[in-house]
């Protein structure tokens, strides 16, 4: 088999992090294993030792298709290889393979005396390009043993960035890029989003200054996909994802069950079961009809459909998934799989209103695992549940702060991967330059005949490219400062609206004698506030699920108002709810003041209206009622308020945009020359762009 489809067929090697849904694991060990096989076979190809006959890649190549493969026969080739070679070298890298073939076998630990051999024989050659080359794959070997069992991820991370600085000065660069996506697979099972992003970029960036294949980045795209999920970007992730689904047809087996596994976490997480179902069930077929129906990828992908059943209420069958995976698991001790499998069975016992099967399960799980965020935001939406309906309060609480805290750090990692990438788009464009004078130097020497012309070329050529050089510098530091402080102080706003929204709602539900005695009231209000959390995570949201959110603010509020309290919200025809961007809690916002300080506790009617309509290139978004009116000096001495956070973000994003937002409020003059109410008008401007973007 020709190496440039070898790579093809392992490109996405040791890929993993389990659960697509939760942990998202690497399904195939063989994936995994196979990209240490591509290291040895290329570094064998690339290398100028007298040695390496051509006869022997190709006996080195079908070793690393057969192990790829699971074939029977791939021990048997391996021994044949170690019994035959007389050469050092050559025989340590029958030895590596090997290693990699128990890593794939139900005996994984009977790699280390094969991988430790050739550690040991390498480190006592003279270092040389090849003998780097084998160095690396082998550490690659015990850092893909690590991270694939989720054992010492910080070992694992170790042996990786080891591996990659020997790879580098290697003769087998062209792996540097898989490598690199390892690596980052290792930073995001470890939680280090913004780091794992980094070397997603990295490997992107050496795909295309070491001219390889764009195939190498379809694996790519992947991980960064999987990242932005992570973060609640679901439009970013998808359009990788869609990206990767192009080359699905050209895709290996074990690319395939990657993509579909990642695929089919996506619609986990943007809520759509449905379509997650379809590409689990989708991934299990495969799987049964290519006879990996025994292996880990099988196992990962039922567990995975258990969460999805349950999701759709469809338990016998999450059951049945259950069943089937729950002793393979137990008997691996993962005690990732493990969590993630007891986090659905809470989930079956909260369905059945078994609350004591509940608490058997958190008794007895491990004290000393910690998981991943994802893992703990999907087990804590059920302890909510749990914790409401036994009456502990307290902890559901604890529960919520918790996923607020978290919420809050994913925000702060999505603004940071954002300025990264615009720095990143700005050092490429000072290596081109670089890249550019090196060119121009080489043509120099070329016409050395001419040294009086070519001299004086070289000189404007380098007084322009250093003058271009301290421009882009230039620009670099003034947009990284200008952004740093945009994102500081929309950072700032955007963050006082949780704990203002929370407060006010909490408070008024307490003030009106709710909460002690009404468990639907309180359930509502903490779907209220979950809402709210995964609203104020993203800086803008459409309007129509601003409106919907309005609405059941409202419906919470409204016992509060009653009698004589009347709502209406009209949309002109002109405006597609779905298709307008606007800040998230806005409207919220000035509904909440609309009602806190002009209708709340006044006598008789009292009317909120909310209408939108078209006004130019913008749309015109406003909230009237009949209140008291706005006491401009009073609210002026109430930095803390919600018109405070409103007026503090249209200013950051007009400092930004060239398409300006407008916020204004006014008192309603009734014909007697009296105030009959107040009200506030949002201008959005067609195409607003928000620091970052």
């Amino acid at each position: 088999m020709p190496i440039d489809k070898t790579t093809q067929r392992i490109v996405h090697a040791m890929r993993h992090v389990l659960r697509p849904t939760i942990f998202v694991c690497r399904a195939a060990v063989g994936v995994m294993a196979a990209a240490i096989a591509l290291f040895l076979l290329a570094a064998c190809s690339r290398s100028s030792a007298p040695h390496c006959t051509p006869g022997d890649k190709a006996r080195l190549a079908a070793i690393d298709d057969s192990i790829a493969r699971r074939a029977l026969s791939a021990r048997e080739l391996v021994e044949q290889g170690m019994r035959a070679t007389t050469d050092s070298l050559r025989y340590y890298e029958y030895s590596v393979r090997m290693g990699k073939y128990f890593l794939l076998s139900a005996t994984p630990d009977s790699m280390h005396p094969f991988i430790d051999r050739a550690i040991d024989f390498a480190l006592r050659q003279k270092s040389d390009p090849h003998v780097r080359a084998l160095l690396s794959t082998a550490y690659a070997c015990r850092a893909t043993r690590l991270h694939y069992f989720h054992q010492s991820p910080d070992s694992a991370i170790a042996y990786y960035r080891r591996a990659y600085g020997l790879l580098m000065s290697s003769d087998n660069q062209e792996n540097a890029p898989r490598l690199c996506g390892n690596l980052a697979d290792a930073y995001f099972f470890h939680d280090d989003l913004p780091e794992a992003a980094a070397w997603y970029r990295r490997a992107l960036f050496l795909v295309d200054s070491l001219a390889l294949p764009k195939s190498e980045n379809v694996t790519l795209y992947l991980g960064l996909a999987r990242i932005y999920m992570n973060l609640n970007d679901f439009a970013t992730s998808r359009r990788y994802y869609e990206q990767t689904a192009l080359h699905y047809g050209s895709m290996p087996p074990s690319m395939q069950a990657y993509f579909l596994n990642d695929y089919g976490s996506y619609f986990y997480y943007s809520h759509d079961y449905r379509s997650a179902l379809t590409k689990f069930r989708q991934l299990e077929q495969m799987l049964v009809e290519r006879h990996m129906d025994s292996n880990f990828d099988m196992y990962l992908c039922r567990l995975n459909l258990a969460d999805v059943y349950l999701n759709l209420g469809m338990t016998a069958e999450a059951k049945r998934c259950l069943a089937l995976v729950e002793p393979y698991f137990v008997k691996m001790d993962d005690a990732t799989a493990v969590y993630y499998l007891n986090t659905v069975k809470v989930g079956l016992a909260l369905r059945d209103g078994d609350m004591a099967a509940v608490k058997r399960l958190l008794a007895s799980e491990r004290a000393d695992f910690v998981p991943m965020y994802n893992m703990r935001h999907i087990r804590n939406g059920y302890l909510r549940d749990y914790y409401v309906r036994t009456g502990d309060y307290r902890r559901a609480y604890d529960v919520m702060e918790e996923d607020n805290r978290q919420t809050d750090s994913l925000l702060h990692n999505r603004s940071n991967m954002r300025a990264a990438e615009i720095m990143d788009r700005f050092a490429q464009d000072t290596l081109r330059l670089h890249h550019s004078l090196a060119m121009e130097q080489k043509n120099a020497d070329i016409y050395r005949s001419d040294l009086v012309a070519v001299g004086l070329a070289l000189a404007v050529v380098t007084l322009g490219l250093l003058l271009a050089l301290w421009v882009a510098y230039s620009r670099k530091q003034m947009l990284r400062n200008r952004i740093s402080v945009m994102q500081l102080k929309l950072t700032s706003a955007r963050n006082r609206i949780n704990p203002h929204f929370v407060f006010n709602v909490l408070n008024n539900s307490i003030a009106g004698g709710r909460v002690a005695h009404e468990t639907g009231e309180l359930l509502e209000l903490t779907r209220l506030i979950r809402t709210n959390l995964d609203m104020s995570c993203r800086m803008t949201v459409s309007l129509a699920d601003e409106l919907e959110f309005v609405r059941r603010y409202i419906d919470v509020e409204r016992p509060l108002l009653e009698p004589g309290f009347t709502f209406a919200a009209d949309v002109s025809d002109a405006v597609d709810p779905t298709a307008v961007q606007v800040p998230s809690m806005f409207l919220q916002i000035l509904v909440e003041n609309a009602i806190v300080h002009g209708l709340k506790g006044r006598d008789g009617d009292k009317r909120l209206h909310i209408g939108v309509e078209r006004d130019g290139n913008a749309t015109a978004i406003s909230v009237e009622d009949n209140g008291p009116g706005f006491d401009a000096r009073s609210m002026s001495q109430r930095k803390g308020t919600g018109l405070g956070i409103i007026t503090q973000t249209v200013a950051v994003i007009n400092e930004y945009g060239s398409r300006k937002m407008r916020f204004a409020i006014r008192n309603i003059a009734a014909p007697d020359g009296t105030i009959a109410g107040c009200v506030s008008t949002l201008l959005i401007p067609d195409g607003m762009r928000m620091p970052g973007e």
